[in-house]
């Protein structure tokens, strides 16, 4: 028949964060049934994977939980016992899972040689033979349909026999980035309780023409919440991101979609009990002066309506670093103006005391010369060169810090720079503010004009740099990376360009969670918290009364835009009383339906009072360095069985790994800082990860560093599963490689426990493939693989009537480590173990098997 292209719609929506997408299995009475369409890619096969999990309401003998056609038919039989029938052959599994009111998994692997069953991920009993799928391109794959009551989720065929290298991934749900995914043909995940279809994920995988959406019986057939299936947990996988660093590491969307709970560390704390945000939100109140959607050219200004016109600041607002009194970095104000008449006296920017003798601003001067006048400290530096006026003006003054009056500070009109004329100025080369902590800044404070793209920074630039910043200023955003010298001294920038917060300040916490949020866009199922850094002598702060509840108030208050708190306040020991009472302030003070978390070391600092653990939604235990013994999984256990012995409630433990290295150590004893792993310790051309090792080690340049291979990764992040525990982090995104890298950490980590962020599928039109031709097809023989020139080439032969043109060698893990023109590839080099090959077909079919280098 002819083909008729039906593209599917997936409506992605975005929703109010949560913790985790909720698990729905298909819910099947008698008669009901999931009509999948036929699939045609099964045709022939001998080599294929079929997973689901089941528990029915009634083991019945003759009840179909799967079928296609004759040809394929999975069946209860009597009790503890499966019916598998595959062309004509029927084997019987027997196993007390399989049973009624008994959550199992159970996986088919057939390698063309023997059929596997598997319950729970374990091999129950092999069947020896070819066990091939028949021709059947008519009859509909089916779930259910006749006398089968009970649930069933987690359905995945594959074209080919799956790796077991990350246990079949039978206790999590499966990404994009799941390895053999081209071999995927459809997944069933059941989450997308609100489309009326059953919503096969391959095709949001890899989009695809053609999918497998099912369609539900008009009745007995529906999906239902799962909350009994402790053997597919859907747990927290967090990441970590500094605040002042997610921006220089070009972090790529995937790494935030592998992450269901984002913690972001961006608040700083202080002796006197106060927070305040790494970057502050220094947004500005508009008075007298209104938001213009275009002007002259430029779109998204503020003009400002002269006498009392201002964008009024928070005293946050420009704070140079002092260091010995002197600001070592400099300042820069920097701004797009366009001036309708010339008012003396009017400040483009001002932080001054009433007197005007602490302090900085930048005013206009003299009318008839058009002059500048920057005033520090009382001292005047006034430059001649004329303001025009009627025109757009790129207008920007940094200290330049030289020694004489003239070369204080330079000016700049597009890109063009000035001086202070020394006949005009003070005799001064101040160039630091001071005295002007709680004054409130100006901008544009009695200003006839408008202004664009205006920028305070706490460093200073230089000519060249003032000039640039005429084209763009930096401004991160997802996998794009802006120097983190830049943007930790950007101190407010105001582009003007939302017309509901006209002074809206792009570089503040808020901006920077805006930002980071856009990466779950059309997602669902995360938070976003915010972390609280500890200061030097933290204890002795919270060691006060009133210094508590004034650390909760702000945290509460600073808690605004965040799904919960925490506190990472580093390096506690002995019993934490005073931490105790501290989380009693904070749980009082926060805004009802926010989570306060706190953040423990592995290594005996974990004696939080007992009394108040239930209290709390969890506890993050940084299970990592910068000591090497940290770095290994026998301290990962270890740790874990300390928390669990002092009376941690599993679901109150959340584990950890870690993207850094330790410090390196050389043979005398000395140290050096940690590394991040994607400074080239996962990207060696001799490195291949280890599955079995307590920890990774590498020597560069004499110093040894420990490490975490993807291996321990996905170890830990397995027992966090295998022991229901509330999930597992790790610090910190932007020390791990690229997930598109085969050696991700995190990546690794959602082959054991997947963060389940989802995509919200409303609506889906089914569009199934009528006929593929397989090389499989029966009457065909199978592609075979042998070992030839004594155990150095591995050669793939073909089926009758095809070529291969190509091999390849990949991992386990999915990194492709040769690639060959023909049907042979050498494996000299090539140490033990199981890898996967891919062989390209003349005809542009693709087959992988799995390999073991013996």
């Amino acid at each position: 028949m002819k083909k008729t292209i039906i593209l599917w719609l997936v409506t992605l929506v975005s929703v109010l964060a949560q913790a985790q997408v909720d698990n729905y299995a298909i819910r099947l009475a008698q008669g009901g049934s999931v009509d999948c369409g036929p699939m045609p890619e099964l045709n022939g096969l001998d080599n294929y994977t079929l997973q689901f999990w089941v528990c029915p309401d009634r083991w019945t003998s003759g009840a179909t939980l799967i079928r296609r056609g004759e040809g394929l038919r999975i069946q209860s039989a009597s009790t503890y016992k499966m019916a598998v029938t595959i062309g004509g052959q029927t084997v019987i599994v027997a196993n007390t899972f399989l049973a009624a009111g008994i959550w199992a998994q159970v996986t088919l692997l057939s390698d063309g040689s023997s059929l596997s069953v598997l319950v729970n991920g374990n091999r129950v009993k092999t069947f020896t033979g070819r066990y091939v799928i028949p021709e059947d391109s008519d009859s509909p794959f089916l779930i259910g349909g006749d006398t089968f009551e009970g649930r069933i989720d987690e359905i995945r065929v594959w074209n080919t026999e799956l790796s077991g290298q990350y246990d079949y991934f039978v206790h999590n749900t499966l990404n994009k980035w799941v390895p053999q995914l081209d071999n995927l043909v459809a997944y069933f995940k059941g989450d997308q309780e609100q489309c009326p279809n059953l919503v096969d994920y391959k095709p949001l995988f890899a989009p695809s023409e053609f999918n497998h959406h099912g369609t539900f019986s008009p009745t007995g057939a529906s999906l239902e919440k799962v909350t009994d299936n402790t053997g597919l947990p859907y747990l927290l996988n967090g990441a970590y991101t500094e605040n002042n660093r997610f921006f220089d590491r070009a972090i790529d969307r995937d790494k935030y979609l592998l992450s269901n709970d984002l913690i972001i560390l961006g608040i700083n704390s202080y002796t006197d009990g106060h927070l305040e945000y790494a970057s502050p939100n220094d947004h500005g109140t508009p008075v007298n002066a209104e938001y213009l959607s275009e002007f002259e050219g430029r779109k998204g200004v503020l003009m400002f309506k002269g006498e009392g016109a201002r964008l009024v600041l928070p005293k946050t607002a420009f704070r140079p670093a002092v260091t010995d009194g002197v600001t070592t970095k400099g300042y820069t104000f920097e701004t797009w103006l366009y001036l309708d008449q010339w008012t003396e006296g009017a400040y483009l920017f001002r932080k001054e005391t009433n007197d005007g003798l602490h302090g900085f601003s930048v005013s206009l001067g003299d009318e008839e010369r058009k002059e500048v006048v920057v005033r520090v400290n009382g001292n005047k530096y006034v430059n001649e060169k004329r303001m025009p006026i009627g025109q757009w003006v790129h207008f920007a003054v940094t200290t330049l810090q030289g020694g004489t009056t003239r070369t204080t500070f330079l000016f700049s009109y597009n890109g063009t720079s000035s001086y202070a004329s020394e006949k005009l100025s003070d005799a001064s080369t101040d160039f630091t503010p001071t005295g002007m902590g709680d004054c409130v800044p100006y901008i544009g404070e009695g200003l006839s004009g408008k202004l664009d793209e205006t920028v305070i920074w706490t460093q200073k630039f230089t000519a060249s740099e003032i000039a640039n910043h005429r084209n763009s200023i930096p401004l991160p955003g997802i996998g794009r990376a802006v120097s983190a010298q830049i943007l930790m001294n950007g101190s407010a920038y105001f582009r003007y360009g939302d017309p509901n917060r006209v002074g809206f300040d792009s570089y503040s916490q808020d901006a920077w969670r805006r930002i980071m949020l856009t990466a779950y866009k059309g997602y669902r199922g995360y938070q976003v918290r915010i972390s609280v850094r500890g200061h030097d002598g933290w204890q002795n702060t919270i060691s006060n009364a009133q210094r508590r509840k004034t650390f909760a108030a702000d945290l509460a208050r600073l808690s605004e835009g965040y799904d919960g708190v925490e506190l990472d306040l580093e390096w506690m020991d002995g019993t934490q009383t005073n931490l105790g009472l501290l989380a009693d302030d904070i749980l009082e003070a926060l805004p009802e339906g926010k989570t306060l978390m706190i953040s423990c070391h592995a290594y005996g600092a974990y004696r939080f009072p007992i009394g108040k653990i239930s209290k709390l939604a969890g506890f993050t235990f940084q299970q990592y360095g910068p000591q090497p013994t940290y770095f290994t999984y026998s301290n990962f256990i270890s740790s874990y069985n300390s928390f669990v012995n002092y009376g941690f409630p599993k679901d109150k433990i959340y584990l950890s790994y870690s993207t850094t290295t330790s410090r390196g150590t050389d043979a005398n004893g000395n140290t050096t800082a940690v590394l991040g792993v994607r400074n080239g310790f996962l990207e060696r051309n001799d490195y291949v990860p280890s599955y079995t090792a307590d920890s990774e080690k590498y020597v560069r340049d004499g110093y040894t560093f420990s490490f975490m291979g993807p291996g321990q990764v996905y170890r830990r992040a397995k027992h966090c599963v295998e022991n229901n525990l509330q999930g597992i982090f790790y610090w910190d995104m932007g020390n791990d490689v690229k997930t598109a890298h085969p050696y991700s950490l995190s990546k690794a980590c959602a082959y054991a426990l997947n963060s389940n962020v989802d995509t919200l599928v409303t609506e889906v039109t089914p569009n199934y493939p009528t006929a593929i031709r397989s090389p499989w097809s029966s009457g065909e023989s199978r592609i075979t693989v042998r070992i030839d020139g004594a155990g150095q080439t591995v050669v793939l032969d073909a089926p009758s009537g095809f070529r291969i043109h190509e091999v390849q060698l990949f991992s386990p893990t999915g990194n492709r480590l040769a690639v060959s023109p023909g049907n042979r590839l050498s494996v000299r080099c090539l140490p033990k173990g199981a890898y996967i090959l891919r062989a390209i077909l003349s005809d542009g079919t693709t087959i992988s098997r799995t390999f073991v280098r013996n």
